[in-house]
């Protein structure tokens, strides 16, 4: 298994020692699609949050940092104040890959 550095944040496409892309919109993407399946028992704001959750605790996994910056941003695409699109492109932009 590879080492990613230190620092390195999750869903900034980019991987250490390899040429690997970790897709955050994968993870965060599927809120409405949730929904759906889950009817009213499941807000969309409680589907993103739990993608988010989900996204952030895989990155940790992989010894990935997530950064305030991210957080506050995943914390908009909760809120509804963004979309996944919108959250990836940030994610991205911040590190050079838009």
């Amino acid at each position: 298994m590879s080492q990613r550095g230190a620092g390195q944040e999750a869903g900034d496409g980019r991987c250490a020692n390899c040429a690997s892309r970790y897709d955050l919109a994968a993870t965060v993407g599927l809120a409405d699609r949730m929904v759906e399946d889950f009817g009213g028992d499941m807000t969309i704001t409680d589907a993103r949050a739990m993608n988010v959750e989900a996204a952030i605790h895989s990155a940790e996994i992989e010894g990935l940092q997530v950064t305030r910056e991210t957080r506050t941003d995943a914390d908009s695409y909760i809120a509804g104040t963004i979309d996944s699109n919108e959250l990836v492109d940030r994610v991205r932009a911040r590190y050079g890959l838009s």
